[in-house]
């Protein structure tokens, strides 16, 4: 804030709701170098300040290396100016002279969606790399049955370019088409299927045995979005096992 009544109205409301106020600045080149040091929760922000940079491009250079909720509380509302604003994602815009109630409200929401966002991106962190290092297939089809995501593991299995599996439909790693209908038969009628064998084939035409486990995905309005699924590879183990039984077969009917 580059008025220093203003600012100091501002600081006393916000100690007044309890927040901690680290800094009052002027400028936006300090405004930079103080959120850098600092890492504060949230940045109020007025557009114009002191200096050749004004409030807009100190959030642009803040953003540029940390991710700090803004709220600008300003006195411009000028369409040019509010559409710089918007392409730095702030969480609140207050025109000036304010409530006190409404920046306080503001100043809430904008932690709490800000703080959600951060717990968004965690999980979908966990879920990418749950999704790169498996070592069974996981693949994500669309709502008109065609494959849109398949993990490193599942294109390594079956031995396809990436581009040659996205995009197009699942049936051509079934090693019969009338296995295909089953499934989805299946999925279809019971919304999810677990632990189901069925014949795969690679691109080279090798025989796959895969153990899948597969749900409907639905949309926020309850609609059918797709399928997701896993696909475990159980070749070589069944090989094991009726290797096993070979073994056993032939002691049991042995003489010696």
């Amino acid at each position: 804030e580059d008025e220093a009544i203003i600012a100091s109205v501002i600081a006393g409301a916000l100690r007044k709701f309890e927040y901690e106020v680290i800094d009052i600045l002027n400028t936006g080149e300090a405004a930079v170098a103080k959120a850098l040091q600092k890492k504060p929760d949230l940045i109020l922000m007025d557009i114009r300040l002191q200096g050749p940079m004004d409030g807009i491009s100190a959030v642009e250079q803040i953003q540029k290396q940390m991710d700090i909720p803004v709220i600008y509380l300003t006195a411009y509302a000028d369409e040019p100016t509010l559409e710089r604003a918007k392409k730095t994602r702030p969480y609140g815009y207050i025109p000036k002279p304010f409530q006190e109630i409404e920046l306080k409200t503001t100043i809430e929401m904008a932690i709490y969606k800000h703080g959600f966002e951060q717990q968004l991106q965690e999980s979908e962190a966990k879920f990418r790399s749950l999704f790169e290092n498996s070592q069974d297939v996981i693949y994500i089809v669309d709502r008109a049955g065609l494959l849109q995501e398949m993990n490193p593991a599942g294109i390594g299995l079956f031995g396809y370019r990436r581009e040659e599996l996205i995009g197009n439909s699942p049936e051509i790693l079934y090693a019969d088409p009338l296995e295909r209908q089953a499934f989805l038969s299946e999925i279809n009628k019971k919304k999810s299927v677990r632990d189901r064998e069925i014949q795969l084939k690679k691109r080279n035409g090798d025989a796959i045995l895969g153990l899948v486990t597969a749900n409907i995905m639905s949309d926020p309005n309850g609609e059918i979005s797709g399928i997701q699924g896993i696909i475990r590879d159980i070749t070589e183990k069944r090989k094991r096992e009726e290797t096993l039984l070979l073994l056993q077969t032939a002691i049991d009917s042995s003489s010696e």
